[in-house]
This record gives structure tokens, C-alpha cells and sequence, in this order.
């Protein structure tokens, strides 16, 4: 009937070449799904990093400007006494002009680093967005590599099963 050693030993080998390219497919597939969830865990952590960046960057432009503005009050005190020990009337219209020009410029600079520190805070939070978008984009990713990954082993069997199914005929184990 054609069943000899050599026959069944190629059809053997043929299942197992099939069984062989059908592991290694899927292996393939979830190494590279694995690949991407690493990534995809790496970006979440970063983003959660530059969201906690964000409310330290906040908190250190809060103090910086408040001791500015202690700063500025510190000088217009300091104005005050010097004027006030020199024997000027420190209420006439000259002296309060130039308290108040100093307290305006500290006010600028406290608002000019209030600005500075949103700067950085809104940088750390478009960077914790991107962040967390690029681990959207590595998850979504490891699905389709997952899913292209079981497809492929699909196709991979069904194509094994043919060449397998050609050798048993051509064995003529087939009716």
C-alpha cells in the first residue's frame, strides 16, 4: 500500500516542521506583544513621574515667589526705617511713591517667577499627556501583535494540515 519506513517517517517529519513553524510563529508574536507591554508600562510609569514633577515644580514656584514677595516687603521696610532714622517724614508723597515703586517691581518679579514655575508645571504635564499617549499606543499595539500573532499560527495550520493531508495521500492513506 506504499506505507514504508521512509514514507511515514517524511510525513512525521512534516507534522513536525508544521507543529515547529506554528510555535515559533505564535513565540514570535508574544515575545514582540510582550516587548510592547513593557513599553507601554515604562511610558504610564514616566507619565506618572512627570505628573508628580508637575505638583513638585508648583509647590517650588509657590515658595520661590512667596519669599520674594517676603523679600520685597523686607525692603520696603528697610526703606522705611532708613528714611524714618534719617528724619525724612516717611508719609510724604516722594517717599511713598518710591515704597510703592519698589513693592510694584517685587510684585512684577513675584509674578514673573509665578509665570516661570507654570511654565515648567504646564511642560511636565504635556509631557505626562504624551507619556501616557505613547503607553495607549504600545498597548494598542501588543493587542494587534497578539492578534496578527494568533492569525498567523492560524494560517500556519491550516497550511501545515494541507501539506500533511498532501503526504497522507500521497502515502495513499486516503480512500
Amino acid at each position: 500500500m506504499g506505507l514504508d519506513l521512509g514514507s511515514i517517517t517524511n510525513l512525521a517529519l512534516v507534522g513536525t516542521s508544521s507543529a515547529s513553524q506554528i510555535f515559533a510563529t505564535s513565540s514570535n508574536a508574544d515575545e514582540r506583544a510582550a516587548l510592547s507591554r513593557y513599553q507601554a508600562q515604562s511610558a504610564a510609569n514616566q507619565a506618572v513621574i512627570d505628573r508628580q514633577n508637575a505638583v513638585e515644580a508648583a509647590a517650588a514656584g509657590r515658595a520661590a515667589e512667596q519669599r520674594l514677595r517676603l523679600r520685597t516687603n523686607q525692603e520696603v521696610g528697610q526703606q522705611r526705617a532708613q528714611a524714618g532714622a534719617s528724619g525724612f517724614d516717611v508719609g510724604s508723597e516722594t517717599l511713598t511713591d518710591d515704597f510703592a515703586a519698589t513693592a510694584m517691581t517685587g510684585e512684577v518679579n513675584a509674578l514673573g517667577v509665578r509665570d516661570s514655575a507654570q511654565r515648567q508645571v504646564n511642560a511636565y504635564l504635556r509631557q505626562a499627556t504624551a507619556d501616557e499617549n505613547q503607553a495607549t499606543f504600545y498597548r494598542t499595539e501588543a493587542d494587534d501583535t497578539e492578534a496578527r500573532g494568533n492569525r498567523s499560527s492560524g494560517n500556519s495550520l491550516l497550511t501545515s494540515l494541507g501539506s500533511v493531508a498532501g503526504s497522507w495521500y500521497g502515502l495513499g492513506g486516503g480512500v
